[in-house]
């Protein structure tokens, strides 16, 4: 009997014990802090980042995508502040037929710019690609392609004369030995038509910007050269012009070291 009033207390005092180490858990889960979720920062967009150093960024635009992809038109609107039409201004695009120009999706996109307070960098003027087949299945005397090359340029900076005041005038007649670029430009009009482009970009609008433009060259120097000799002593004289490049480049691509230090290093 004694034994069993033994074992009782001893299964109580257990019991006893039990209870207060449950309790004693429950008020320390009860008490300890719930972790606040963190806040994450918003994202500055590109747009702002460049307006702040006073700079500009900006991307090519697919008129096609900007009417029918809503995201699309929002992005460019948040992230750029200038925007080149990546084909719309293009010599086949505006004049497909002679004398005949269309510019409504080049307007789309100037239109576009405007209502984001974004500029637009008119390209390209001259090139030896994207011409229209009249042109190049054409036969024309050297007076005649010099005519039809004055027109296209009259005509094109001219319709966007106050809204476009940054042109592409010559583009890609470079190659990489430093030589000019084939084309139909240089085969009927000669190497001045370099000079003639200038010069009737700059009369069609005195206020703009005129640029010669050149994507990375694969052997930078001889191509590079050329274009600053260029400006130097072929088309700053004159009439006024830039030299500029354009290029489509990833950070990780094996190049761009190489592509960074000519840019530092125009030589």
């Amino acid at each position: 009997m004694a034994s069993t009033r033994l074992t009782r207390r001893k299964l109580h005092l257990v019991m006893l014990l039990l209870l207060a180490l449950l309790t004693i858990s429950c008020g320390n889960a009860s008490t300890q802090a719930v972790p606040e979720q963190a806040t994450s920062t918003p994202l500055q967009s590109l747009r702002s980042l460049a307006q702040a150093r006073g700079m500009y960024i900006g991307t090519v635009v697919n008129v096609d995508a900007l009417q029918s992809e809503e995201q699309y038109g929002e992005v460019l609107a948040r992230e750029f502040n200038i925007v080149t039409p990546e084909v719309s201004l293009k010599f086949d695009a505006t004049e497909p037929e002679l004398n005949q120009y269309n510019f409504d999706r080049g307007d789309t996109i100037v239109a576009f710019a405007k209502a984001h307070n974004m500029q637009v960098r008119g390209h390209t003027l001259v090139w030896y690609r994207a011409l229209p087949s009249w042109l190049t299945a054409g036969k024309f005397s050297r007076s005649e392609l010099m005519q039809i090359l004055r027109d296209h340029i009259f005509t094109e900076v001219s319709h966007y004369r106050g809204q476009i005041t940054i042109w592409d005038v010559v583009n890609e007649a470079v190659n990489n030995d430093g030589t000019l670029q084939d084309s139909i430009w240089l085969r009927g009009i000669g190497p001045d038509y370099i000079d003639w482009a200038f010069r009737w970009a700059h009369e069609a609008n005195p206020q703009a910007r005129l640029f010669y433009n050149e994507p990375p060259p694969k052997r930078c120097a001889d191509q590079r050269r050329w274009s600053t000799n260029a400006c130097r002593h072929r088309l700053i004289p004159r009439s006024p012009g830039c030299a500029g490049e354009h290029a489509a480049i990833k950070c990780t691509w094996p190049g761009s070291a190489n592509y960074r230090n000519g840019c530092e290093n125009p030589g």
